[in-house]
């Protein structure tokens, strides 16, 4: 996980080192979800399906790091009150 400021992004990598806390929520409403959908990839982020405990889920991810601070053990709530 990684720093654009006000907002964190992630990258997929093959690292087991490499992991980070999320929240696993459901959105019922589809035009909110379309809605979401639109705003994340106007900021560049792409959707894939990944496996956490047995469920699928989608997760919103960047395809590069760039130059950008790395969020120090994948907590952005701890990182961004520093």
């Amino acid at each position: 996980m990684y720093s654009l400021g006000d907002f964190p992004f992630a990258i997929r990598t093959d690292e087991s080192a490499d992991k980070m806390l999320v929240e696993v929520f459901e959105i019922e409403n589809a035009e909110v979800r379309m809605q979401i959908d639109q705003l994340e990839h106007g900021y560049g982020y792409h959707k894939e399906t990944i496996v956490i405990e047995g469920m699928s889920v989608t997760i919103y991810l960047f395809k590069e790091k760039a130059n950008y601070p790395k969020v120090n053990e994948g907590d952005w709530v701890k990182f961004f009150r520093g």
